[in-house]
């Protein structure tokens, strides 16, 4: 007889904080990654899926990983869980994320007249938030089982292999999403800004030496969070901004929260206006 289980684990989202330490590109910019849930409403009951997720996560944070927390599903059905398709599930804040990591396990158990074989594999698909095509990968360990080893025992077996492959698998996910995320994303957060000045503000982010890429932008919390990725360091990224501000005639001030950034416009006389062009 043979039984073929696929099934996603991680029952819920996997949390680890984790600050690892920064590359040499600048302090800071190692991707952040976000490790999610991925419920397949089969199955629920096997160990390997909870126990593999947990392990991934804490291998990840130990490799020097830096870790996020994902968002609940944004989904109509407000379901909790965060159901992967085709696009990456949204974080908490839009650009916390510069990879999101879906991990899924599928079991296969053979019986034969004396023996049984256990195949575990282990697989992560990897979705950058900059829109890129995603990147698979998994890792499959196998076991001969005794024949007295039924349900209960398999799973034990299977909860094992699971773990066992996760773990050899964080490395190659962390190298693959330096590959994929060569230049993370800071989120810059406009606070009191019209939609105008926004619209003129990211004329000049274009410009800024080591500008990478950025996205749209979105509400959040009162402002406008733009997904901006640079190669500058968090000195020179803030001199930028303030001489953005002094070629807009916009007074404001600046604070920095991790890789958060909140440009917040002061409010009464605007500040005089600088015409150089210079950087």
């Amino acid at each position: 007889m043979e039984k073929a289980v696929g099934r996603a684990f991680l029952g819920g989202a996997v949390l680890l904080g984790a600050a690892g330490p920064a590359p040499a590109s600048g302090p800071g910019l190692e991707p952040a990654i976000a490790v999610i849930a991925a419920p397949s409403g089969e199955d629920g009951t096997g160990r390997d899926k909870d126990h593999a997720g947990r392990i991934l996560a804490a291998r990840l944070g130990a490799l020097g990983a830096r870790l996020v927390r994902p968002a609940p599903a944004a989904d109509a059905g407000g379901a909790k869980g965060i159901k992967v398709t085709t696009r990456p599930p949204h974080a908490d804040d839009p650009g916390a994320a510069d990879l999101v990591v879906a991990p899924r396990t599928t079991r296969a158990l053979r019986r034969g007249a004396y023996t049984g074989h256990l195949q575990v594999t282990v697989g992560a698909a990897l979705y950058p938030a900059s829109g890129a095509p995603p990147r698979t990968l998994r890792i499959t360990r196998q076991r001969r089982l005794p024949w007295a080893c039924v349900e209960a025992c398999a799973a034990r077996h299977a909860a094992r292999l699971a773990a066992e492959a996760a773990e050899d698998l964080a490395p190659g996910i962390l190298k693959t999403a330096r590959a994929l995320v060569p230049v993370p994303a800071r989120r810059l957060a406009f606070e009191g800004f019209s939609g105008r000045e926004i619209a003129q503000a990211r004329s000049y982010l274009r410009v800024f030496p080591g500008f990478h890429h950025m996205d749209g932008g979105r509400p959040l919390g009162g402002a406008t969070v733009i997904r901006y990725a640079s190669r500058l360091d968090d000195p020179s990224l803030g001199a930028a901004l303030h001489r953005m501000l002094g070629h807009l005639g916009i007074r404001g001030r600046l604070a920095r929260a991790g890789r958060r950034v909140t440009v917040t416009k002061d409010a009464g006389q605007p500040a005089p206006r600088d015409e150089t062009r210079e950087w």
